[in-house]
């Protein structure tokens, strides 16, 4: 981003903070990044999702020819109590970049109906050994009984839930992934990722791309209850390098789910299914492209 890109903002006085910015003494730090896309208004309401704030995201970029289309994308509005947790997550970072946080006790109303019980994961310094935003896709992944439906542009599961999920299959649960097709922000990701196809598709679990633009919800839906919804994909820099946020809740009341399950429904239906015959017909040239950026496995 060009420095007058952030003077105009200072200059109407926005404050303004760079999480692990560049040192050449440790250049490798800085790969671990604050990945979280969290808006939060005047204490009482939250904003999660996989959106950021972009003209990429309203198909608006210039100098792109790839795809005019808006992003395929959502945010949940947030209230309640969880909000105390999601501002901690941010003054967090806001301490560690070197800003002040306001700690004014902030009194907000309770809204008038029953607000769901909420998990926050959020993946702080993350490694292969301790990344919790593994863990609970894994536990997610093992405890489906119905219905296992995956939604992550960057797909490239590691091999133990590469596992979890062909046995949900194999067990005769609905499993199903929706991920981006070549309409996307970074295609050497993409082809990447589709080398790895075979490892679910040979089964016979589809795998979905979508086609109008760049997909890049980040969503689980487990059996009929469970959402999973955040900033984290099925990917090793999600799991074991990015500063992640991820909320599960179980909606008993079916107040979220049937928003989430058509948003699902909607996405497949624009989607191309990937089938083990057509991933056997992809050119050289993309094998190529995609076996050598897996040599980069960690860093996608």
């Amino acid at each position: 981003m060009p420095d007058s890109y952030w003077h105009n903002l200072r200059k109407i006085g926005v404050c303004l903070r760079f999480h692990n910015p560049f040192d050449w003494r440790n250049p490798v730090k800085n790969l671990q990044r604050n990945h979280r896309k969290l808006l939060i208004v005047d204490g009482i309401k939250a904003l999660i999702g996989g959106a950021g704030i972009s003209d990429r995201w309203d198909g608006k970029e210039k100098n792109s020819d790839n795809y005019t289309d808006p992003w395929l994308d959502y945010e949940i509005t947030l209230e309640g109590h969880t909000i105390d947790r999601l501002q901690g997550l941010f003054w967090q970072h806001w301490l560690d970049a070197g800003g002040i946080p306001d700690l004014t006790p902030i009194v907000y109303p309770l809204p008038p109906y029953k607000v769901m019980e909420i998990m926050v994961t959020a993946n702080e310094n993350p490694s292969y050994q301790n990344s919790s935003i593994r863990s609970l896709f894994q536990t997610l992944t093992l405890g489906a009984t119905q219905r296992l439906w995956l939604a992550s542009p960057y797909f490239l599961p590691n091999y133990n839930i590469c596992q979890a999920i062909i046995k949900a299959y194999q067990k005769g649960i609905d499993v199903r992934v929706l991920t981006m097709g070549k309409k996307c922000d970074k295609l050497y990701v993409h082809k990447a990722a589709c080398e790895r196809y075979n490892q679910l598709i040979n089964i016979g679990i589809p795998i979905y791309e979508y086609q109008p633009s760049m997909m890049h919800a980040k969503l689980a839906l487990i059996d009929d209850q469970w959402i999973s919804f955040g900033s984290a994909n099925f990917d090793p820099r999600s799991f074991f390098q990015n500063e992640e946020l991820t909320l599960t809740l179980n909606d008993k009341e079916k107040a979220l789910l049937p928003k989430v399950e058509n948003f699902f429904e909607k996405a497949f239906s624009d989607s191309q299914q990937i089938t083990l015959s057509q991933w056997h017909k992809r050119n050289l040239k993309d094998r190529i492209i995609g076996q050598f950026w897996l040599l980069l496995y960690w860093q996608l």
